[in-house]
């Protein structure tokens, strides 16, 4: 309905929803300089929203902008984003700024039309766009106080800092207390009580990192229902009190189709989805956990199921045994002592569980960095070679026609020390203010100089990673999914064409698809004849 979007809320509806951040005062101290505002993102991610706010928040001051909340309502059919030009034209003549709300597929449309008409903000928009994520500390504009182009889907309103915002706001809404404290609805006053503690907010951010790590988001509508949910449930009627299906922990992984993010946390972030025997074997004892070892309340959440009840009984008392416990391990991870991310979490092994550790800090980026160029070169070449952790091979395909890559040979390769892994940010006025989370890494050249080239770089996203952990493990090439298996063609084809000096190899390395045959082939001292060809084996050696 209208009441799902900013611009069909009521000023009270709106005044109740809005959520005090960083990167609204660091907006309005940036306009009270004088700089246009251009918000970019998706369909919401809250430009509208934020520009709401700061009309309000500018107050007399306002009056020295011309203010569009939806560059598309603007947009016309015949005319395309030639009214938005209009208007911040006239703006300029009127020497106002200009605050617009963009989606990012209508700026792309309006950047080539700026060039003419504003040819100075045309520049800086697109120099601020250039450099929405950096891998180094990059020059401020040489006019920092023309605009300001902030791209929204850079905030993920699953980091921790809005999450958190967004969570306590409905905890500490007077209705809500209240309501807690009347035990009107037993489950209610329960969940309240439990999304209330300090430690348990803590691991449920964390779930979310982890989801945010596997490549999800969420728009803040969905943060706001996911919230709600938790509290209040999903049904029309009420649960059954004390029923597990009605706790928080138990709500967090019911899947609704509606909502994305539900489907992202119960496939990368169920503590029931992790198996580990020492943990289980606790919850199935019932002398395994101490009462004073719960956060809330000092006792065990429910008596822990009966493991007869998983051997013996109808299929129908299995399914209500294993959701039982695993109702219990999500209690567990959110309210026991020894629950937490670290221990519940320590024996996932999946892709997904590796490359969130990768994300989380750069202490393993030398093992990080081996990993990831071993499984580049088993792209190539399924065999074990020489160095296959230790140098990127510069792999030429041969094929014929349009018939698929039979073979692949590499006589030159990009040393380990000329390769680096950074962890992209946005620029420094914006890195504390944007509530930015990590999502992908950057695997780099370094040049000559000691700094990195993002243009000759790979961005490792979780798609691509969980493509390349299954190359290491044995993926075969033709089963590759066809654009993870581009993006690893023309980083190769980049670094090939146009890096500095590539380092010659000892040997050809040689594969042959068709025969599932590899060769190393050793040149002579002046590279002009063969002196030795060995087969390479699967396990290693020749």
């Amino acid at each position: 309905g209208p009441n799902a979007v900013s611009e069909g809320l009521s000023d009270n509806d709106y005044a109740r929803l809005h959520l005090a951040t960083p990167l609204e005062d660091y907006l309005l101290e940036q306009a009270r300089r004088g700089r246009s505002i251009v918000l970019t993102g998706n369909a919401g991610d809250g430009k509208t929203h934020l520009a709401r706010t700061l009309r309000y928040r500018l107050g007399e001051d306002a009056a020295r902008f011309v203010f569009e909340y939806d560059a598309t309502a603007v947009m016309t059919s015949q005319h395309g984003v030639a009214p938005i030009v209009d208007a911040w034209q006239r703006a300029a003549n009127d020497d106002k700024g200009m605050v617009l709300a963009i989606n990012q597929y209508p700026l792309h449309m309006l950047r080539p039309k700026l060039r003419n008409a504003l040819p100075a903000v045309s520049e800086e928009i697109e120099r601020q766009w250039q450099v929405r994520l950096q891998v180094e500390p990059l020059g401020e504009s040489s006019n920092p106080d023309e605009l300001l182009l902030v791209d929204l889907s850079l905030r993920n309103p699953l980091s921790q800092q809005f999450a958190k915002r967004v969570l306590n706001r409905m905890l500490e809404s007077p209705a809500v207390r209240r309501h807690a404290a009347s035990h009107a609805d037993p489950n209610f006053s329960l969940n309240f009580r439990c999304l209330s503690h300090a430690e348990v907010q803590t691991r449920l951010f964390h779930l979310f990192r982890r989801v945010v790590s596997a490549g999800g988001r969420a728009t803040i509508r969905e943060l706001w229902i996911l919230c709600a949910r938790l509290l209040f449930g999903t049904g029309s009627k009420a649960d059954i009190p004390g029923s597990h299906r009605a706790w928080y922990s138990d709500r967090l992984f019911e899947l609704d189709p509606r909502f994305p993010l539900t489907g992202a946390l119960c496939r990368v972030a169920d503590p029931a989805g992790v198996s580990h025997p020492q943990i289980d074997r606790r919850l199935e004892d019932p002398r395994g956990t101490r009462a004073v070892d719960w956060l809330i309340d000092g006792e065990p959440p429910d008596p822990p199921p009966s493991p007869v009840a998983a051997v013996g009984g109808t299929s129908h008392d299995r399914e209500r045994h294993r959701a039982r416990f695993a109702a219990r391990k999500r209690r567990f991870y959110f309210e026991h002592v020894d629950g937490a991310e670290e221990r519940v979490f320590a024996l996932d092994d999946r892709a997904h569980a590796r490359f969130h550790r990768m994300l989380q800090t750069d202490i393993r980026d030398a093992e990080y960095r081996r990993d990831l160029i071993e499984a580049i070169n088993r792209c190539y070449i399924p065999h074990n070679f020489d160095g296959i952790r230790d140098k990127l091979c510069l792999w030429i395909g041969h094929r014929l026609d349009e018939q698929p890559t039979k073979s692949f040979v590499a006589s030159e390769c990009i040393p380990l020390g000329r390769l680096a892994l950074r962890r992209p940010a946005p620029p420094a006025a914006l890195r504390d203010n944007l509530d930015y989370v990590p999502d992908h890494l950057l695997l780099c050249h370094v040049t000559p100089g000691g700094g990195v080239s993002q243009e000759l770089s790979l961005r490792v996203d979780p798609a691509l990673f969980e493509t390349l952990w299954s190359i290491k493990a044995g993926l075969p090439r033709h089963l590759i999914n066809p654009g993870e298996l581009n993006r690893l063609d023309t980083f190769v084809d980049r670094l090939r064409s146009t890096s500095p000096a590539p380092d010659p190899l000892a040997e050809f390395l040689i594969y042959n698809a068709e025969h599932v045959a590899s060769s190393a082939v050793r040149l002579s001292g002046d590279r002009a004849r063969y002196d030795q060809v060995d087969r390479l084996h699967p396990e290693g050696g020749t």
